[in-house]
């Protein structure tokens, strides 16, 4: 759910590649391919959070067989649930005579909902729709794959730790003006990088880059 399948239309290079609202209206940011949800990350390439939720959470009760999986998503069933801050799975719609869903697919041209002809689900609740989309296709699907997955194993460690398996000169190139530098970053989360670069602070984004670029490997 969520997994970027494709992207077309006049405004594809431009709109679509820069709007980071989409499955849901989670922020996905492309460089890791993972979903933002206000307090965890989502990998849409297997279908977990990366990071547990709170223990919090637990009551004990197990009326679910997954409800003590802290990584689940949705209870493994997005199409009655959502989980719109990443800390638990809530019911799409209730209502009196229950839930009632159906499933459109539109695709095509540019219009409000759809500005850069992506391929949508609709879902159709007693006459109300309510659009997510399919999300987007990458012809590199399987490099991207292969980054969500490192960058997961990264996100709870900090830049100091990561640095231990990147070649040397990652940290010969130079951040933008305005920016950090590398020793004021050093104790800081992969996670953190990210969480900061998504609210815009000047430089984070060119450090979430480069930490994330397979190319600075060991």
């Amino acid at each position: 759910w969520g997994k970027p399948l494709t992207v077309e239309g006049s405004l594809a290079e431009t709109l679509g590649q820069k709007n980071p609202y989409r499955y849901r209206g989670y922020s996905y940011d492309r460089e890791t391919g993972l979903y933002y949800l206000g307090s965890r990350y989502y990998n849409p390439e297997i279908g977990r959070f990366i990071n547990a939720d709170d223990s919090d959470i637990l009551d004990g009760r197990n009326n679910h067989i997954l409800e003590n999986n802290l990584f689940a998503y949705c209870l493994n069933n997005p199409i009655i649930y959502h989980d719109p801050k990443g800390k638990f799975a809530q019911f799409t719609l209730e209502g009196a005579n229950g839930v009632y869903v159906a499933t459109t697919a539109a695709a095509g041209g540019a219009s409000f909902w759809n500005p850069a002809g992506w391929v949508l689900l609709g879902i159709a609740v007693t006459g109300t729709v309510i659009l997510t989309s399919v999300a987007i296709y990458n012809s590199n699907k399987i490099k991207h794959a292969r980054i969500a997955q490192i960058t997961s194993k990264n996100m709870s460690k900090t830049v100091r730790e990561i640095l231990k398996d990147k070649k040397g000169s990652i940290k010969n190139a130079k951040p933008p003006k305005g920016s950090p530098g590398w020793d004021s970053i050093m104790d800081l989360t992969l996670s953190e990088i990210i969480r900061r670069a998504q609210q815009g602070e000047p430089g984070f984004n060119y450090f979430k880059k480069l930490l994330t670029d397979s190319r600075f490997n060991k």
